[in-house]
């Protein structure tokens, strides 16, 4: 188990109304982050509430623009994963990492950080929780929470609606708008859609590029919720929404373009090739930092699309697919609130998350075809929850409850490297073949399926090696003295086709009490008990051009040459794990006068392990031989915990004009 630690520090928030004299107060804030509704000033948490109206005022279309109006939030987005981290605390880039901050909307469980891609439209409210909210919110949260609510059709409304348009830099347009109303006195609707557009802030000046200027980005949504009430005390809330995010092209820049020494050898034929058939490349780079020279293709894309039983119009017509991602989500969520007698409440929140994408990378960052990766990948989330609170007028109240949570998800992906650079025509003229992807018969001896990497004393050399010598020169080899024989030791392209799967079963209960100690002191304190089991399937072969690049290669000839040059070893591993948490928490809350409260707090949090879904996982090579069954260390991880004090302050100053809060956290 991983435990996290930070310094100290302080945070403070300030809320100010300036008007033309001190009369003038600020609005209340209702936020739901201990699962009732409560003013934000009555809430012992660090937290921010930002309501839609003011979404809308200051034009916030994304969740990484929220990060300009939340303290200790990030929000980054990189070529396959998106970065969400609170108070220092996030993820790394690996798609199955589960979270740090966890993501809600409309009281459901958002499991991966993909399904944040796309943007914030017609909301009601959102609310980001700082520290550990293992209890209410669970698994998943050790660094905080984010608490979005969607606008909600109000009974009694008369059908109306609004539309915006608006108008961004490079390029961008919005357009959003919703209509809502009401059928009978008892039921309600609303209809929201948004789309934006925006053409991209990065010349890429390479000719022959499938974006020339990036990385552009389109977006459309729209989400439709009903309201039922049949009773006085019951109402039903179901909410369906719909989501599509593309983007062409990519923000990273080649900067520098230098050779280092010790480099691997087919870097340096890179290296070499490059400044073959781009000699003037390394001098435009180093004086034009801002511009892009790519040609921004993730070859094999179209390959791995068409193993997957896919199309579109590009690979149709004999194309690649440009870098970039697709990305499409559904979410469906019902939430049953009843009042039972003597005051009690229950709910139950019901909801599906789904999403499929397909990502392309150009990883070698380079005009020449070198390195491509392509991900197509699918999520299926359902989760349920019952919660009974009571009343909250007498000297103790609690809320408790059951939270079932299942998820599956898969991913195939293709790298590929091309030994032709992209160029097969041209590469004889530089090293005297095709592909540097060829072996001599010195190079391929004793070398098999199992020859674990470093262990056979083999580099990759041809015209231009990590010494950089020269073609004759005693350290060299010749790739023209050793032609090779297409599929046997020669290939144009070799490269990982891999499938990954993982499903997650857990299940939770939960409570947590308040105790008024006297009328300006309280006591909360709660529990959470979660299990959760998983199961992974891990798989990849080698593929080669000469097989086709989605048919495997069970050459072990090929296997040993992988392994031993790209640390690449074909495997296929079947792994479970299952894990048990107890999360406590408590709050002591002083209340000094009606417009000053204090606070502290000691809670705990954790997110659940799972297996690496990276394809070059490095196997055991034990008695289970060639056929490398058996996972190295790295392929599973465990929990992380973590625990947090903090001490704050809520104040309410200048007759209600400003609203002073504080945390001293560690």
């Amino acid at each position: 188990m991983k435990s996290l630690r930070t310094r100290g520090l302080l945070a403070i928030a300030i809320t100010a109304f300036f008007g033309n004299t001190y009369a003038a107060e600020l609005e209340e804030i209702i936020v739901t982050a201990q699962k009732r509704a409560e003013s934000l000033q009555d809430v012992p948490i660090s937290m921010t509430a930002l309501s839609g109206e003011k979404i809308e005022e200051v034009g916030i279309n994304s969740f990484q623009e929220l990060t300009a109006y939340v303290p200790n939030l990030s929000i980054t987005e990189n070529a396959v994963n998106t970065i969400i981290g609170m108070r220092g605390v996030g993820i790394g880039a690996n798609q199955s990492f589960e979270q740090s901050v966890g993501i809600y909307v409309d009281g459901i469980h958002y499991g991966k950080s993909r399904q944040v891609r796309t943007g914030l439209f017609d909301l009601q409210q959102v609310e980001v929780l700082r520290g550990p909210q293992g209890i209410l919110f669970g698994k998943n949260t050790l660094a905080g929470a984010i608490n979005i609510t969607s606008a909600t059709p109000q009974i009694g409304q008369e059908t109306g609606g609004k539309i915006a348009i608006s108008k961004e830099s490079y390029g961008g347009q919005v357009v959003e708008g919703h209509l809502t109303g009401s059928l009978t006195d008892s039921l309600a609707w609303r209809i929201a859609y948004k789309d934006r557009e925006g053409d991209g802030h990065l010349d890429n000046t390479y000719p022959d590029t499938e974006v020339s200027l990036g990385p552009t980005t389109d977006e459309e949504m729209w989400r439709a919720s009903v309201l039922w009430e049949p009773t006085d005390n019951t109402s039903v809330e179901f909410k369906h929404s719909e989501s599509e995010y593309i983007r062409l092209g990519a923000n990273p820049l080649v900067t520098l373009f230098s050779p280092l020494p010790n480099i691997p050898a087919s870097n340096a034929l890179m290296y070499g090739t490059m400044g073959a058939v781009f000699p003037s490349y390394a001098a435009y780079i180093n004086s034009q930092p801002r511009d892009g020279f790519r040609d921004m293709r993730s070859f094999g894309g179209c390959a791995l699309e068409s193993y997957m039983g896919m199309s579109s119009p590009i690979c149709e017509s004999g194309g690649e697919r440009p870098e970039g991602t697709d990305t499409e989500t559904a979410d469906s969520s019902i939430n049953i609130e009843m009042e039972l007698p003597n005051g009690y409440t229950l709910n139950v929140v019901a909801g599906r998350g789904r999403y499929s994408y397909q990502d392309g990378i150009d990883a070698d960052f380079l005009p020449l075809r070198f390195i491509g990766r392509s991900d197509i990948s699918d999520y299926d989330h359902n989760s349920q929850e019952f919660r009974i609170s009571s009343p909250t007028d007498g000297k103790f109240s609690w809320v408790g409850g059951v939270y079932l949570d299942k998820q599956e998800q898969e991913i195939d992906r293709l790298v590929t490297v091309d030994g032709t650079f992209g160029i097969p025509h041209i590469m004889p003229a530089i090293i005297g073949l095709d592909t540097f992807l060829a072996f001599s018969p010195a190079q391929v001896a004793g070398v098999n399926a199992t020859t674990p990497a470093g262990n056979t004393g083999l580099t990759l050399q041809g015209l231009y090696d990590a010494t950089g010598c020269a073609v004759g020169a005693p350290t060299c080899v010749d790739y023209r003295l050793y032609p090779g024989v297409e599929g046997v030791t020669k290939w144009q392209q070799v490269g990982r086709l891999s499938n990954w799967k993982q499903n997650t079963n857990s299940r939770a209960v939960f409570l947590q009490g308040t105790l008024n100690l006297s009328d300006s002191l309280s006591l909360t304190a709660g529990v959470r008990y979660t299990e959760e089991e998983k199961r992974a399937h891990a798989e990849m072969q080698i593929v080669t051009n000469s097989t086709g690049m989605t048919t495997p290669n069970y050459s072990p000839l090929l296997a040993g040459l992988m392994g031993s040059f790209f640390a690449s070893y074909e495997h296929e591993f079947d792994e479970q794990r299952s894990t048990n948490q107890l999360i406590p928490a408590m709050n002591l809350q002083w209340t000094r006068s009606e417009d000053s409260k204090f606070y502290f707090s000691y809670s705990e949090g954790f997110k659940t392990g799972g297996f690496n879904a990276v394809d070059d996982q490095d196997p055991l090579f034990t008695a289970e031989g060639p056929q490398r069954t058996i996972p190295g260390i790295g392929f599973e991880y465990d929990d992380e915990t973590a625990a947090s004090y903090e001490i704050g302050g809520k104040h309410t100053l200048l007759d209600g004009a400003m609203n002073l809060n504080w945390a001293y956290f560690n």
